[in-house]
């Protein structure tokens, strides 16, 4: 069973057309939300996200292909983080014990490294390449959830 959320009605209208097209339905659900805001105590094994992790000033640099995306799914405010702060902040409350999950930061990850620089991030290492993947458990997310709601999350 699968619940994927978005705060925005556009996407959860492409969502649900792919949820149709596979044959999904009974297996995965939309829900409106903004981050944990409307899951209405919802807890999971596993949590994967792709935030928005861009800064207000990469935002104004970003090539042409990227004006493409919504603003609302790329910009997080001055420094890029915070949306991936809201998520790590309240993350061990939707997490069952022994869950984990997994953040996409991109090109931000030396500055959530920065921001947290005591909690022992994962980072993911992929076949194919690519960078930017951490991993964290219910129980590391509830061990630094102070460090997370003082950096503002």
């Amino acid at each position: 069973m699968v619940d994927l959320w978005d705060m925005s009605p556009a996407a959860l209208v492409v969502a649900t057309r792919n949820i149709e097209r596979y044959q999904l339905e009974g297996r995965v659900r939309t829900l409106r939300a903004d981050v944990y805001d409307g899951l209405d105590g919802e807890r999971y094994d596993l949590i994967v996200t792709n935030p928005p992790y861009v800064s207000s000033a990469e935002m104004a640099s970003l090539p042409e292909e990227y004006r493409h995306a919504p603003e609302l799914g790329l910009d997080a405010g001055d420094d890029g983080m915070d949306v991936v702060a809201r998520i790590l902040g309240g993350a061990a409350d939707y997490l069952r014990p022994g869950g984990i999950m997994v953040v996409e930061v991109g090109s931000s990850a030396d500055l959530l490294m920065a921001r947290y620089p005591d909690v022992p991030f994962l980072w993911l290492d992929f076949e194919r390449g690519g960078d930017g993947v951490f991993l964290l458990t219910a129980e590391q997310l509830d061990e630094y959830r102070d460090s997370f709601e003082e950096k503002g999350a």
